[in-house]
């Protein structure tokens, strides 16, 4: 019965998968970031290659939304190409966390392989696979992030990992510092000097991250920070209106994490009652790192 239901469960998740990528392939869109972002790349060119003036010019985006359209841009393709790519590069990643789960879950939990699932493919990634870059990609660099910090493996690959993501949002290096010591402290980690490895590893990686980006936005601003985020229409301009916002954060019907992600958190308390009856008591890590990818995601 047990070999019988993982079977049925393998077939839904190819399923679930193979509407993802026909959703990619079928109906590629982007909305008005992704679009400037392709735009933009002209200036980032010239700016790289010497002319300073253009510089200012560059997209006010994290440099690594910007790599994969540069490097595009270099080849020589065009506008819609270039939007089609990312689209593909957004959903090859979300596909790749799927196999990752696959490969460390399937022989005793897809129980977990399915949660870490419904943790991905519910909620804004879907849609944001076709409608906006680096979100989708971010998701799937947290969850492999995860793997490669819990699980055996060199530490070079966390902290490279945590280097791609530190340099993903312009927030992202506080972030990333956070993640990797609530890793380190909160899940059990079996191999204390290798956990601590891979917390070196994740702090170097999101240090050096932080580097490239404080680098790139004086190359940009002549400031260490996005100045374009700095302006004042982006800022909260009392306490009152900084707690509305973080409220709307998690009940805004356009954009809220109770919103967009119920799924995943409905399955939270179930999924850690149904954990503490089975083998994973004393490993709830793939657990705790779905909340944080769910958290960290949104």
């Amino acid at each position: 019965m047990i070999n019988h239901s993982k079977k049925i469960f393998a077939v839904l998740l190819v399923l679930l998968n193979v509407l993802v990528l026909y959703k990619a392939l079928s109906n590629p869109i982007a909305e008005f970031d992704t679009g400037r972002l392709v735009e933009g790349m002209p200036a980032l060119a010239k700016c790289l290659s010497g002319d300073n003036a253009l510089c200012s010019e560059a997209p006010y985006f994290a440099p690594l939304q910007q790599i994969p359209a540069l490097a595009l841009h270099l080849l020589g393709l065009g506008y819609d190409q270039i939007l089609l790519i990312l689209v593909w590069i957004n959903t090859a990643l979300i596909i790749a966390a799927q196999i990752v789960f696959w490969r460390r879950y399937n022989k005793d939990h897809h129980s977990t392989i399915a949660f870490l699932s419904l943790v991905i493919l519910t909620g804004p990634i879907l849609p944001y696979l076709t409608s906006s870059f680096s979100e989708a990609m971010v998701v799937a660099l947290l969850a492999m992030a995860l793997f490669a910090f819990i699980n055996a493996g060199p530490a070079v690959v966390t902290g490279f990992l945590f280097f791609l993501i530190s340099i993903s949002k312009d927030t992202a290096p506080l972030w990333c510092i956070f993640l990797a010591f609530g890793l380190f402290f909160g899940l059990n980690i079996r191999n204390g000097s290798r956990a601590k490895q891979k917390l070196i590893a994740a702090v170097l990686g999101t240090l050096a991250g932080a580097l490239i980006m404080v680098g790139f936005n004086l190359l940009r601003y002549d400031s260490v920070f996005n100045t374009f985020h700095s302006q004042s229409m982006f800022m909260s301009e009392s306490t009152q209106q900084s707690l509305y916002q973080l409220l709307a954060l998690f009940i805004s019907p356009n954009g809220g994490l109770f919103y967009f992600w119920l799924i995943p958190l409905l399955l939270i308390l179930p999924a850690s009652l149904a954990l503490k009856k089975t083998a994973l008591t004393k490993d709830v890590s793939p657990f705790w790192g779905s909340s944080i990818i769910v958290i960290g995601g949104s």
